[in-house]
């Protein structure tokens, strides 16, 4: 009768057993850093752009494609991610998806010609479609009826948190506009940041 009772509810606090509950407040934090640190580079790019241009002499069409394809990227990873976010544990495909980011992350700020820079650009924004398509719904299922508008809140404000911290991080590391590698370090960093992440796996908590 309990379990009946149980699965009759539809969302909130009651819905789960208190091991669940702390779960899940357990791993919020780690959804909401990842969430902020996936948009770093959002910032450090344009806050770096004139060093990232005096060290492959880019062309003006290059620097239009080097923003142009995070979006790209982002917006045809959305499209695939949400019928396959349907079809294979969201979970895997988060960690697949952050792995590869992470990679992706490193080898822009690895890069070694204009060539390689921007297909790690577009593929920084393919794998990080994941996030912003999977945690809200995330926080809508599993978070706690009380808290889930401001854990949604957070959830959104992670994206430009993100990116102002990168412009900062980028605009102090660039101030030398002729330097070719102060502005290959916030991507390392934020490639080093998700290694740490990996330490904390995501999860999702037990259906009910």
């Amino acid at each position: 009768m309990a379990s009946a009772d149980r699965l009759s509810l539809t969302t909130g606090e009651l819905q789960r057993t208190p091991h669940e509950l702390k779960m899940i407040r357990r791993l919020f934090p780690l959804v909401a850093s990842v969430n902020v640190i996936i948009n770093l580079d959002g910032g450090a790019v344009p806050a770096a752009l004139t060093n990232i241009k005096n060290t492959f002499d880019l062309t003006s069409l290059e620097l239009g494609l080097l923003g142009a394809l995070v979006y790209l990227g982002i917006a045809s990873g959305s499209l695939m991610m949400g019928p396959l976010l349907k079809r294979v544990s969201p979970v895997m495909v988060l960690r697949v998806a952050i792995v590869c980011n992470t990679g992706m992350t490193a080898a822009f700020g690895l890069a070694l010609n204009s060539g390689m820079l921007l297909v790690a650009r577009y593929l920084i924004g393919f794998l990080q479609a994941a996030c912003p398509v999977y945690f809200p719904v995330w926080v809508d299922e599993f978070a706690p009826k009380k808290t889930r508008t401001l854990w949604m809140a957070l959830i959104q404000a992670g994206t430009p948190i993100g990116i102002m911290i990168g412009y900062v991080i980028a605009g102090a590391l660039t101030q030398d506009t002729e330097n070719t590698f102060g502005w290959r370090v916030p991507f390392l960093a934020q490639a080093r940041r998700f290694c740490l992440a990996q330490e904390y796996r995501i999860q999702s908590p037990p259906r009910v």
